[in-house]
């Protein structure tokens, strides 16, 4: 039997780094983007057979349906992310000086219940009912649903992972596919697939990276198509590389014009190409 998590899109609370509950925060319109440009790239599992669900917050209604469209499907409060009781909808630099926030940080991160909230250990109680009742049906699941509670799932199936919490929990619009048998976790994939394909020319507008920094689509534009936030690198600034290159060609001449950005220095480049003569000069 399999069960397939997926977390939620982009929220307007993610884009302010909000802790974001219970709180019914919905997709912002990149995280709607986002969904559609990786459920055109990427190979989402078939939902042919199995039970949906979702956690019932808006985020993860609208995620189905982006991915999915407009299929049949069951809320279910039991994978609902945590409840972060006073810190719901406040970031870290506004709670970061705060008694309350220090105290549920510090010791035992499993058992330290947000105040008025709860704790990872009740998050986890709950989601582990919930995985038990869809192992008592029988059926293979779709459960749409949220970072947090994927994360637990596969902490307390996977104990002995070397990854970190952040490598560990999906970013939007991915997750996992756990397959169990007689009750049992036996393994897991991730989901969804990337699809292996030759290099292509990209035609629709989208994110240049992930929310991880990675690639979204390999490829090439013929136009200044993508949208590429230097935020969105993951890396120091000294590692960070940028570059410019324009070509400007006929049958029989070209100039190449280069400009980069190597963060510790900086080049501008031109050729110049004579393909009927064979003739190539570069100054730098």
């Amino acid at each position: 039997m399999k069960i397939c998590m997926l977390r939620h899109g982009q929220t307007l609370a993610n884009i302010s780094y909000q802790y974001c509950g219970v709180t019914d925060s919905p997709l912002s319109e990149m995280g709607k983007k986002q969904l559609a440009e990786k459920r055109r790239v990427l190979r989402y599992p078939s939902i042919e057979g199995m039970d949906i669900y979702t956690s019932g917050l808006t985020r993860t209604e609208q995620t189905l349906e982006i991915l999915y469209g407009d299929v049949p499907h069951s809320a279910e409060p039991a994978f609902a992310e945590m409840n972060f009781g006073i810190f719901e909808g406040r970031s870290y630099n506004e709670l970061k000086d705060t008694e309350e926030y220090q105290a549920w940080l510090s010791g035992d991160h499993m058992n330290n219940r947000c105040p008025g909230g709860e704790s990872g250990a009740d998050v986890l109680k709950r989601a582990l009912k919930g995985i038990d009742s869809l192992l008592e049906k029988g059926r293979d699941a779709l459960v749409v649903c949220h970072g947090g509670v994927i994360a637990l799932l596969f902490y307390h199936y996977f104990p002995d992972t070397e990854m970190n919490w952040y490598e560990v929990q999906p970013v939007n619009g991915e997750g996992y596919i756990f397959e169990f048998e007689d009750g049992r976790i036996k393994g897991y994939t991730k989901a969804p697939e990337a699809i292996m394909r030759k290099n292509h020319e990209i035609k629709e507008r989208h994110a240049l990276l992930d929310e991880r920094g990675k690639l979204i689509e390999p490829g090439y534009t013929k136009g200044l198509l993508m949208d590429y936030d230097r935020k969105a690198v993951k890396g120091g600034a000294m590692r960070i590389k940028e570059w410019d290159y324009y070509l400007v060609t006929t049958q029989d001449f070209a100039v190449a014009l280069t400009i980069d950005d190597n963060s510790y220095m900086g080049l501008d480049s031109i050729s110049l190409l004579d393909f009927k003569l064979r003739w190539e000069h570069t100054n730098s």
